[in-house]
């Protein structure tokens, strides 16, 4: 890896994000690179929503900041959210984070000299990812993704509508199977579609292939089994399904980021003011020049 690739993290807090960076700082160069986050956060949250349409002048912000302060138990003021509303299907996607609790993880990555770019619950990701891994045509299928020992991401996914997302996490494979049930019968009774038609199943840890093993006895469904979610795959797509971030309206708000601002702004001074002084001394220079060479022609 050179010392000016992006770092693409996944973490669970704010400490395994610090031990993340400290392992790292201590076998490659850190400062300068641009930091993309996926967070597995409990009180980071993904959302599907269908938007209020009795004012189609109104956006929905209004709407989602009440359901954000139900999630999160904060204020108004002190949520960041972020949403995307589909052309053809009306329903649309949200996430959304304390303010402080975003800025603590943002203020671990300049800790270390790594700027933010992006912050995203792991969620984001697996959606993306899936999204653009398969063609799911009018069917409607559950997505599991076993990426860690205890956690899980599980979705349901028609088209390319979002139905149901939630972050798991479980004691037990029989827990892990209640939930995938509780799901498909919730995204059942809330999507067009009344069925679920499949299963996909990503990530390497144990429950996988168990999970695949119980599912490929339930008739007429399909089973398909996935590798491991790319994070760098999903962060670098040009088009991503839903293209959200928790950044995109924080930036100036964040104190890292003025401090950061501040500073660009000073050294673009100093480099503008250095390029004019240049210039200055270049058009000087030819000017004396000039005078030279018609003295000369006048001897």
């Amino acid at each position: 890896m050179k010392p000016t690739d992006p770092l693409y993290l996944l973490s669970e807090s704010l400490d395994d994000l610090d031990q993340q960076l400290l392992t790292l700082a201590q076998k490659e160069q850190l400062k300068g690179r641009a930091g993309y986050l996926a967070l597995m956060d409990k009180d980071i949250f993904l959302r599907p929503f269908v938007p209020d349409t009795s004012d189609e002048s109104q956006k929905p912000d209004a709407q989602l900041l009440m359901e954000a302060v139900h999630l999160l138990s904060l204020p108004g003021g002190e949520i960041v959210l972020d949403y995307q509303i589909g052309e053809a299907s009306k329903k649309g996607i949200f996430i959304c984070a304390g303010r402080k609790r975003l800025e603590a993880y943002y203020q671990v990555l300049l800790k270390f000299g790594v700027y933010p770019v992006q912050i995203v619950p792991y969620a984001l990701i697996v959606a993306n990812y899936f999204l653009f891994e398969n063609v799911l045509g009018n069917k409607q299928y559950l997505l599991l993704d076993c990426f860690k020992p205890s956690w899980a991401v599980l979705g349901v996914f028609t088209q390319y509508q979002c139905v149901l997302m939630r972050l798991v996490h479980y004691e037990t494979l029989e827990a892990l199977k209640m939930e995938i049930d509780a799901s498909i019968l919730s995204a059942c009774a809330n999507s067009q579609v009344k069925q679920c038609d499949g299963f996909y199943f990503y990530g390497e840890s144990q429950p996988k292939a168990e999970l695949m093993k119980f599912y490929q006895t339930k008739p007429g469904k399909e089973v398909v089994a996935g590798g491991s979610i790319g994070l760098i795959e999903a962060f670098s797509m040009e088009h991503p399904a839903f293209p959200l971030h928790l950044l995109r309206h924080e930036l100036l708000s964040l104190s890292g980021h003025r401090k950061f601002s501040f500073g660009l702004m000073v050294t673009l001074s100093v480099v503008l003011c250095a390029v004019f002084s240049l210039g200055a001394l270049l058009v000087l220079q030819q000017g004396q020049i000039y005078h030279v060479q018609t003295v000369l022609k006048g001897l």
